[in-house]
């Protein structure tokens, strides 16, 4: 049986420019079917818009191993407008269920 230790030292920040090629390795990972073209413009439409779109990077000591990415959609609700939505959740089969 080999036991695995996962580190506590795990850190969210938000994605910067600085991490774009991580960014598109995990995105291509998640949702493999999409063109990176269609990540790239994804990705830098979510650096350009900070008050709805949000990316957050997950590392272990320093080592990618998770993003996030969340969205306001100003019409989601019918009585309140606006809501939040989780889209996209990404975790590398290591960590998982950790």
């Amino acid at each position: 049986m080999i036991l695995l230790t996962i580190s506590t030292n795990i850190t969210v920040r938000k994605m910067t420019s600085s991490d774009f090629s991580y960014w598109l390795e995990m995105r291509a990972l998640l949702w493999p079917d999409c063109p990176n073209e269609k990540h790239n413009k994804e990705i830098l439409e979510q650096l350009n818009s900070p008050l709805t779109l949000q990316a957050f990077k997950v590392e272990d000591q320093n080592e990618p191993i998770g993003f996030l990415e969340a969205a306001i959609h100003q019409h989601a609700h019918k009585q309140f407008g606006q809501a939040g939505y989780i889209e996209g959740w990404f975790v590398k089969d290591l960590y998982r269920m950790r």
